[in-house]
């Protein structure tokens, strides 16, 4: 009877140990969980309402196929879910671009001031108090990082909120090209790869290192009096242009990409 009577001792210091623990983790969740909640609540109570098309709390990914002049992303005075549900007052908020530049931030046609001095990065932008449906424009590029771009609204008054978003930069619009020499030595070849881009390519070379191969029907006109050609390209294509060197010194490889203006040499 003793050694049942001190297994079931045992046992039941191991399970209070095991709750006790278990309650002492679940402590800092379960604060923060509350005192999220209750800023959740405080907010709605006072009106505070800001969304955006694109940007969320939960931080969503899109694949960007054409930045073109660039994404714009609309911040609203209101819940999109709801459109009923307008702020009751003025919301400060930062804008914060990662891997991009911020082009702009717009109400309309008109620019909107910013709170201090912004940087191509971010800056700090107040959406004003309206009894109407409002919105800031807020437009955004990638830059030749080639990295995807991060981008993060946080209202920093009267409450704190964060929306974030990342824009897939991996399929660009405009094409990319690269300039190597051959194993030959004598020429070098120009490769430019379209992506989603259709349309005219510009391409200028140094005469008189390099000389178009006037035998490629693309480049039949190109002459070395006037260093410029041009061709009409389709999306989702490759293009070889082959020049010829003269000079004797190595061609030095070249690349770029989202453009369609390529200078070579």
């Amino acid at each position: 009877m003793t050694d049942k009577s001190n297994s079931k001792k045992r046992t039941w210091i191991i399970v209070l140990a095991v709750l006790l623990a278990a309650s002492l983790l679940g402590g800092g969740l379960l604060a923060r969980y509350i005192s999220q909640n209750r800023q959740e609540a405080e907010m709605i109570s006072a009106g505070f309402h800001i969304s955006s098309n694109y940007l969320e709390e939960g931080a969503p990914v899109y694949n960007v196929s054409d930045w073109g002049d660039g994404v714009d992303i609309l911040l609203f005075n209101y819940e999109k879910e709801n459109v009923a549900q307008i702020a009751q007052m003025a919301v400060s908020y930062t804008v914060t671009v990662e891997n991009g530049t911020l082009e702009s931030v717009m109400y309309g046609s008109h620019d909107v001031t910013p709170v201090g001095t912004p940087t191509s990065t971010g800056g700090s932008y107040i959406l004003p108090l309206s009894e109407d449906l409002m919105n800031h424009t807020i437009r955004v590029k990638p830059d030749a990082s080639g990295q995807d771009v991060v981008v993060t609204v946080k209202s920093t008054a009267p409450y704190s909120k964060e929306l974030k978003a990342t824009f897939n930069v991996s399929a660009k619009v405009k094409p990319e090209w690269t300039f190597a020499e051959r194993e030959d030595g004598n020429t070098a070849l120009l490769t430019i790869k379209t992506n989603d881009y259709a349309g005219t390519v510009t391409v200028n070379w140094p005469a008189p290192r390099y000389s178009p191969d006037n035998n490629d029907a693309l480049m039949k006109t190109w002459v070395d009096s006037t260093p410029t050609g041009t061709l009409t390209v389709e999306a989702n294509s490759t293009y070889t242009l082959l020049f010829f060197k003269d000079t004797a010194a190595a061609v030095e490889a070249q690349s770029g990409n989202n453009t369609t203006t390529i200078s070579i040499g």
